[in-house]
């Protein structure tokens, strides 16, 4: 299993807090245990405040049964199977599963959209001197078990070619040009902040001045520079380029 925690402050702007690599067949209990272990840990947010996985959306497309089983015991701490659909008119972004199979506990997502909207926002770059921009993606320094320049270059192994059509007009497909386990992981980790709905994404900044209150509350360093609060904010992931130190899921 891959799994990836991303954190995000208001206007989108997210934080790659960590990836893991989990060895061992996904029949195996051990394996899920130990994805427990990283879902469920806290995570010291730098203004001394302990954040939480808020949500958590879990690949299904392969052992299918096996996520079901996993993520139905923990439903009640926002851990959902995730499977991605083509795009269609009309559709959102994120919707619960219809199927009488699977019922309301199937989250479906647009696969091209986040794909679109990740690879856009990697195009996006400060000026000398700026610290972040709405939808800007940071980097960690890279990690001993993922996050290298080899997982960041897996970002470049998928484009749109064009597709002539018998028509005479013209559609666009995905083409896979290698590993493209670094776009799933953060096209859900993504989704994984929709699913949690507009209250949310709208109040971003609320979240950020809880985590403030909660450091000033156990003497960390927000008790004295509290309105930096509104600067970091996790919520629930080019090669060798735009890493960031700043400290702050998706699982395939």
């Amino acid at each position: 299993l891959g799994e990836r925690s991303l954190g995000h402050k208001p206007k989108q702007e997210s934080w790659d807090i960590a990836h893991h690599r989990i060895y061992g067949s996904p029949e195996s209990e051990d394996v899920w245990q130990r994805l427990d272990q990283l879902l469920f840990k806290p995570y010291p947010h730098e203004l001394g405040a302990d954040l939480r996985v808020r949500c958590c959306l879990v690949d299904s497309g392969n052992w299918a049964e096996r996520v079901y089983k996993y993520t139905s015991r923990r439903r009640s701490l926002g851990v959902w199977p995730v499977k991605g659909e083509k795009s269609k008119p009309g559709r959102p972004l994120v919707w619960r599963s219809k199927a009488a199979a699977v019922g309301d506990r199937l989250w479906l997502v647009d696969d091209a959209r986040l794909k679109r909207t990740v690879l856009q926002r990697l195009k996006i770059t400060l000026a000398d001197g700026e610290r972040g921009r709405p939808g800007y993606m940071h980097f960690p320094a890279p990690q001993a078990d993922g996050l290298d320049d080899e997982y960041l270059g897996q970002f470049q192994n998928e484009v749109m070619i064009p597709k002539p059509l018998p028509n005479g007009e013209t559609a666009f497909a995905w083409k896979t040009l290698g590993p493209n386990e670094a776009i799933d992981l953060q096209k859900y980790a993504l989704a994984a902040l929709h699913v949690l709905g507009d209250a949310v994404i709208n109040n971003l900044g609320h979240w950020v001045q809880k985590a403030a209150e909660a450091g000033y509350a156990r003497g960390g360093p927000a008790a004295r520079h509290v309105d930096r609060a509104r600067e970091v904010a996790p919520t629930t992931a080019l090669p060798g380029a735009r890493r960031s130190r700043t400290r702050h899921k998706g699982v395939e």
